[in-house]
């Protein structure tokens, strides 16, 4: 019970490379230097802040002076190339809102995260790495989640947000391996993810046959899955491609029954590309597919998307003029949705117009000097 008492009181920390700070009930409690004083020999801490901060510069030969703080993480270096990074973040988000017209009354919503991280690192060399990392991140409701206001986007669906809304907190796991040469790049990553408090849009279809969609913290979700991304450069041709491959399983209770699915392997990808043809004329085209998205209620309808470029750079080299096509082979994009609920099972598409051309233009004015 301490400890939750101790979390409703007003505090800040901020970990800074200069500086650590705490701010309790808006008044530092303290305030000293990053910085600590340590024996080689020994390995012992022998000061820590303001006394280790008059050290600096002065001290017996055994005794070091390091700065353990960099970029808000703590780092170490270890023996054999082998980093260790780890951090806190503490933040506090407040969500409130009122009506205009005052006929239904205003709404506040508070709450409170601590977000850890941990790195460890080995360095081959200075283009290649492999890496092991923890990290707790949140994914806060957005303005369409919270706004209560009711959206009709036919005769038959609306959708309501909900200023209840908690953030979705997620626990990663990641192995990856990068290899940064000159002519090859790859990036390669394993990785486990364990989700609670998810936001998603709920629906449930009303006695007159329509269908209300609430965003909701519908439960907890784990996902497993192996990515990729890499290029290759060749004198005047660039290629790059990438992928996801991952499974979701998600449990909850909704209306008082357990929900609970398992997907099929879902998946995306991308690729895309660079040619010089020469005289300042670049030609490029990507592409990117993704696989339906899983939700506890269901699936939404896959993705993608295929673009088509071309651009004439300026002798001076301060500025371009380019043309690019968005979906050259198809006009329009279908979007289907496939739900199903304790009485019902709901499928809908919506057919929206997607091609498009564009033309760009990008000039610099005046002189940069560095």
């Amino acid at each position: 019970m301490a400890w939750f008492d101790f979390m409703q009181e007003a505090i800040a920390i901020d970990l800074g490379t200069a500086n650590t700070l705490i701010i309790h009930n808006d008044k530092v409690v303290v305030d000293e230097p990053s910085i600590v004083a340590k024996n080689i020999r020994t390995g012992e801490i022998v000061a820590i802040g303001t006394k280790a901060q008059q050290m600096h510069g002065k001290t017996h030969k055994e005794i070091e002076t390091l700065r353990p703080l960099k970029d808000g993480v703590i780092a170490w270096n270890l023996a054999n190339d082998i980093g260790l990074k780890a951090g806190v973040r503490y933040e506090k988000t407040i969500i409130n809102g009122d009506w205009d017209s005052g006929k239904k009354d205003p709404f506040e919503n508070s709450y409170r995260n601590i977000l850890p991280s941990l790195t460890v690192a080995k360095e081959f060399s200075q283009t290649e790495s492999l890496k092991l990392s923890y990290n707790n991140r949140i994914s806060r409701p957005g303005i369409k989640h919270v706004n209560p206001s009711i959206l009709r986007t036919n005769n038959f669906s609306i959708t309501e947000g909900n200023p209840n809304l908690f953030p979705a907190s997620t626990h990663q796991v990641e192995m990856g391996y990068n290899n940064f040469g000159k002519k090859y790049q790859g990036s390669y990553s394993l990785y486990a993810k364990k989700s609670i408090d998810i936001i998603e849009s709920y629906t449930r279809i009303d006695t007159t046959g329509i269908s209300i969609n609430k965003f909701e913290n519908i439960g907890s979700s784990t996902t497993y899955g192996f990515s990729y991304f890499g290029s290759l450069r060749f004198d005047k041709l660039n290629i790059r491609s990438g992928f996801n491959l991952y499974q979701y399983t998600g449990s909850g209770d909704i209306d008082g029954k357990e929900i609970s699915l398992t997907s099929n392997l879902l998946y995306s990808y991308n690729f895309g590309g660079t040619y010089d043809l020469g005289k300042k004329w670049k030609i490029e085209g990507w592409g990117f597919f993704r696989s339906p998205s899983q939700t506890i209620q269901g699936t939404s309808t896959s993705f993608s998307m295929m673009s088509f470029g071309i651009k004439k750079d300026f002798k001076n080299k301060r500025g371009s003029l380019g043309m690019h096509i968005v979906e050259p082979f198809n006009k329009y994009k279908v979007f289907t949705t496939d739900v199903s609920g304790i009485n019902f099972t709901l499928h809908s598409e919506r057919n929206l117009t997607f091609r498009s051309i564009g033309i760009s233009f990008k000039y610099t004015f005046g002189k940069l000097n560095f």
